[in-house]
Order: structure tokens, then sequence, then C-alpha cells
């Protein structure tokens, strides 16, 4: 009978450290979820539109999207960005979605770490030929948006979840907070 009970006594403290340890996930904070996470791996550095320098993983500014576009708006939009990546696959005359509307025949490199780069059809500095899936690349550009909720959106995206990077001063026309888009190979 002492066995049963303190069997018993076990199991239910067990369950009780089990309830205590599914609390609020929220973090408490108002600070932007890219800041929370800043140790992620295949980061890449934001200078934020208030001037910090911060490290984000793609994962963090879909998030940041997704829960508040008007913020992601103001604290990330036309910021600048650099990071390495890797080469996931690259498409020719295809849409994207600039953060502003949806373009045809644009040129894009996805990157397998959740980064994509708009490359201008326009574009004569960068002939994306010299570029395979599997190279590392880093790429210092602006950030247009993180769009992906609707289905339009999500075809144009090849149902890849990115952040769209504008990656070229001929890409639209538009110049993202007057930067230019710069593309090295890494060894």
């Amino acid at each position: 009978m002492k066995k049963v009970l303190s069997a018993i006594l076990a199991l239910v403290i067990c369950l009780s450290l089990c309830a205590c340890g599914g609390g609020n996930n929220t973090p408490e904070t108002t600070e932007p979820a890219a800041e929370i996470s800043a140790a992620a791996t295949n980061a890449a550095t934001v200078i934020t539109n208030e001037g910090k320098s911060v490290e984000v993983c793609a994962q963090d500014l879909f998030d940041e999207y997704d829960a508040n576009e008007a913020r992601f708006a103001k604290i990330y939009g036309g910021a600048p960005i650099e990071f390495v990546g890797t080469v996931k696959n690259i498409k020719t005359n295809t849409y994207v979605y600039t953060g502003k509307s949806v373009s045809s025949e644009q040129n894009k490199i996805v990157f397998e770490e959740g980064w994509c780069l708009i490359i201008g059809r326009e574009n004569t500095t960068y002939d994306l030929a010299d570029y395979y899936p599997g190279q590392k690349l880093k790429v210092s550009t602006g950030i247009a948006s993180a769009a992906f909720d609707t289905e339009f959106l999500q075809s144009v995206a090849d149902n890849n979840r990115v952040v769209w990077l504008v990656g070229n001063d001929k890409v639209l026309h538009d110049v993202i907070n007057g930067q230019t888009t710069t593309i090295t190979i890494e060894e």
C-alpha cells in the first residue's frame, strides 16, 4: 500500500512540475522579435531605421512582420542588411513582390537561410549564370518586405517564405534608402 501511495504521490508531483513549465511563452518585452533572438544562426546584420545594429535570421523578420506589419515597416522597411547565404536556386523572368507592388519578369536568388534577393531584369551589374546552388554569397542590400499572407504572394514566392530584398538600383527604378546592392562570392 505504501508503494502505491508513494508512486501516486510521485506522479502528482511530476504532473504539477510539468504544468508549471507550460507557462506563457510570450516574451515580456516591447522590443522587436529580431532583437530577442539575436544569437540565431545564419543571422544577418541589419541597421534598423532607429539606428540600432541587430543580428537577425529570416524567421525573426517573418515573425516580426506577421505580428505587426506597421512596426516591421517602421523598424525594418528599407533598412540596410548584410548576410552570407547559401544559394538554393536562381529564378529568372519570374514574379516578385517588392513591398509596394508585384512586378513580372524579375530575377531572384533564393537562399537556403530564407533570404531572397531580387535582381532587376534591367540589371547589368550581375550575371546570374555566375552563381550556382550550394555557393556562398555575401550580400549587402536593403529590406523591402516579408509579405506572405495570400495565396498569390505564396505563389510569387514559389511557396518559399522569404524576406524580399531589392537587389539593384534599377529594380523598378526604385532605390531603397539610396543603397546599392553588392554581391561577393565567399571562398
